[in-house]
């Protein structure tokens, strides 16, 4: 117990006890968007050069700015949303409905989209935001060249994109050197074909008509030539044209490795010029900023020679009506349209590169030779081979839904039928090529065939689609 005396009580005022720090933001007082708004807006400020497409529930949506522009383009109601800090331009559409606006969007307006999805957060993740079960991150950015399973993607046609690269004063490029070198590299990131090849500047413009690319990915440094001349340079054929700044330390073939199938051997990289491992550099790191958590695998680059090819101008492709009329720029009536009686739709695509570039190899022309007089020399062998091949599913393009991880069970019972086919096909060659052993007049296309079946080996494949079949039963 203590005691004080009356005298030493202190006089005067008291001092009054300070008062507890205020916040500066206090989160219930500052006027501030709805938190699935804010991250639509932060989403567009980071991805400035796409329309943001958010999430929300059974819709995907757009708000401000990019609402009131794209709202009409696409056929939507626009309307407003009430906000603390004033009404926001909404509008939005069925998430069923995503390949249909996103065709309208790349293919019909030219445009990049970056897709934002829900994300169901963790609980801690929830206690820290409020109680919030969803967050929204961009997941992919889709453009006219990185399509890959889009129900709008043409089945008979490849979906080029291409990066071009060459040392080239892109404050003078009228001056430029008609012989300098230049790397091109593209890719169909729907098939996972690769292809890279070596040209002159003077050849340029008409070796990007025979690829048909429907993207093109240059240097940011060549954002700075006037567009007329750029095009010029590119061969005058309206290209969607896109700038990337890419990764300087990602510039060897070493660093495609995680892309591919397999990696390149020391041999086969020693074939590749410095420019088109530039070229394919600058391609790769595109893409891995446009899928950014999807994971393709592609094929080992094929280096095409220039000499290996006929080297039609584009005039001349344009002339002739290979892939389209000259007057109104149509397929109906194109030479294409005229000889494409494939069985498959990945035969129309080979056949499609095979007008534009006609091979001038005189072992792969008498090969294809020896197999077109075997199969037209025996009708029953014919007959049966178009049967079986009617049957089979499109594998290229299947086998790049299971790599971005959207395959399901019925994909994998289309494999698995596939190769089943594929290993009738063979049965049928290995029984055929024996009745004609000894004919002397169909020796080489008899070779030929033989060729072909032996560079198969299914034995592994073969294994798969029989685990696949007893692992999903189809009446279940």
């Amino acid at each position: 117990k203590s005691t004080i005396k009356f005298q030493e009580l202190p006089q005067g005022l008291l001092t009054p006890a300070s008062l507890p720090a205020v916040e500066e933001h206090p989160d219930d007082q500052t006027p501030a968007y709805p938190r699935v708004i804010q991250q639509h807006l932060n989403h567009v400020s980071r991805f400035s050069d796409c329309v943001v497409l958010t999430r929300i529930g059974n819709f995907y949506e757009l708000y401000g700015e990019q609402a009131e522009q794209y709202g009409p383009l696409l056929n939507l109601k626009v309307a407003q949303r009430k906000t603390a800090l004033g009404p926001v331009a909404m509008a939005g559409f069925q998430y069923t409905q995503l390949d249909r606006f996103l065709k309208s969007l790349v293919q019909g307006l030219n445009k990049h989209v970056a897709i934002s999805e829900e994300v169901r957060n963790s609980p801690a993740d929830q206690a820290k935001n409020g109680g919030l079960l969803y967050n929204r991150k961009v997941s992919r950015i889709v453009t006219a060249g990185t399509l890959i399973d889009e129900t709008f993607v043409d089945p008979f046609e490849n979906n080029f994109l291409l990066s071009i690269h060459a040392n080239l004063d892109t404050t003078d490029i009228v001056s430029a050197p008609q012989d300098a070198d230049v790397g091109l590299t593209w890719v169909d990131l729907s098939s996972g074909d690769f292809f890279t090849q070596r040209t002159e500047l003077a050849s340029l413009g008409s070796v990007i008509a025979r690829i048909g690319a429907r993207e093109i990915v240059l240097d940011s440094s060549f954002e700075r030539v006037d567009r007329t001349l750029l095009d010029r340079l590119l061969g005058d054929g309206g290209h969607a044209v896109t700038y990337h700044n890419p990764d300087p330390n990602f510039v060897s073939i070493d660093h495609w490795a995680p892309m591919l199938e397999k990696p390149v051997s020391r041999e086969e990289s020693r074939s590749f010029s410095a420019h088109e491992v530039l070229a394919g550099s600058l391609l790769l790191d595109y893409v891995k900023g446009r899928l950014l958590e999807l994971n393709v695998s592609l094929r080992c680059p094929i280096r095409r020679n220039q000499s290996d090819y006929m080297s039609i101008d584009k005039q001349t492709l344009k002339a002739l009506e290979i892939r389209s009329t000259l007057r109104d720029g149509l397929f109906q009536g194109s030479l294409l349209h005229a000889v494409r009686r494939t069985t498959t739709k990945s035969g129309a695509r080979l056949l499609s590169q095979r007008l534009v570039s006609p091979s001038m190899s005189l072992p792969e022309i008498n090969s294809r030779l020896d197999l077109i007089t075997e199969l037209l020399g025996h009708d029953q062998l014919r007959e049966e081979t178009r049967s079986a091949l009617r049957r089979t599913t499109d594998v290229l393009r299947l086998l790049q839904r299971f790599s971005i991880g959207k395959g399901d069970a019925d994909d994998l019972l289309a494999l698995a039928k596939t190769i089943q086919i594929i290993n009738q096909i063979v049965n049928m060659m290995n029984t055929h090529l024996p009745q004609h052993k000894g004919d002397v007049d169909s020796l080489s296309s008899s070779l030929s065939l033989k060729a072909l079946v032996d560079r198969l080996d299914l034995d592994g494949p073969s294994k798969l689609a029989t685990r696949i079949l007893e692992a999903i039963d189809e009446e279940g």
